[in-house]
């Protein structure tokens, strides 16, 4: 079973080297591909790179996101459980701290503004960070 997310941009918005890179990728991953059991895709991009690598689309099963839940089922919300007012403006950061994800931005934004508002980070890193 392969649970993957990997999907391309279209090849007029890659770069020659990812492009490259996509390629390498394909010719390694497309016979484990063809001869799984079945492929778990998250979305119809994924689905789409799965059928790309040869899996057969009876052995493609689809996840849904998440994150897409009905809100309003729940009774409390974040300003609720953390005591904040709702005047209160909230930004959540959610990702990998990495260069590329841009939390580094993120503080630096948040530097021109801190005098109206204050910063609560809750960070979980399995791994070694540099910004």
């Amino acid at each position: 079973m392969i649970f993957w997310e990997k999907w391309n941009a279209p090849k007029i918005k890659q770069s020659y080297i990812q492009r490259i890179k996509n390629k390498i990728r394909e010719l390694l991953v497309s016979p484990i591909v063809k001869r799984t059991d079945a492929c778990i895709s998250v979305g119809d991009k994924s689905y789409a790179n799965f059928v790309t690598l040869g899996a057969t689309k009876e052995k493609i099963g689809f996840v849904h996101d998440s994150t897409a839940y009905n809100y309003a089922f729940y009774e409390t919300t974040i300003y609720d459980k953390y005591k904040i007012p709702r005047d209160k403006k909230i930004i959540l950061y959610l990702g990998r701290i990495i260069k590329r994800k841009g939390a580094d931005i993120l503080i630096k934004a948040f530097n021109l503004i801190s005098e109206k508002m204050r910063l609560r980070a809750y960070v979980w890193v399995k791994h070694r960070a540099s910004i």
